[in-house]
């Protein structure tokens, strides 16, 4: 990409990793967009509960709950895009 002017500039909106060594970091495995949210702020979960479904390329990819506890924070609506390590959720 070449940019022509030096006052214009891409903007692009870097989302947060997740931890690999936080169990409650809820990490994106693929490169995809999020087709459907199960959980919503607030609500508590089990190990092995549905938290939200990742889609690419006509596959779709279920991401369930690695621990116990209440998700606290939501980084991702229906639809938006995420990379593979992408944070998507919290569990606390």
């Amino acid at each position: 990409m070449t940019v022509r002017h030096s006052t214009l500039r891409a903007a692009i909106q870097a989302r947060q990793k997740a931890d690999l060594c936080a169990p409650g970091q809820i990490g994106s495995t693929i490169a995809g967009a999020a087709s459907n949210i199960v959980v919503e702020l607030g609500e508590e979960v089990k190990k092995g509960d549905r938290l939200l479904v990742l889609e690419a390329m006509k596959m779709q990819l279920t991401v369930y709950a690695p621990v116990d506890g209440e998700v606290t924070t939501k980084f991702v609506n229906v639809s938006d895009k995420v990379e593979a390590k992408d944070l998507p959720l919290v569990i606390e």
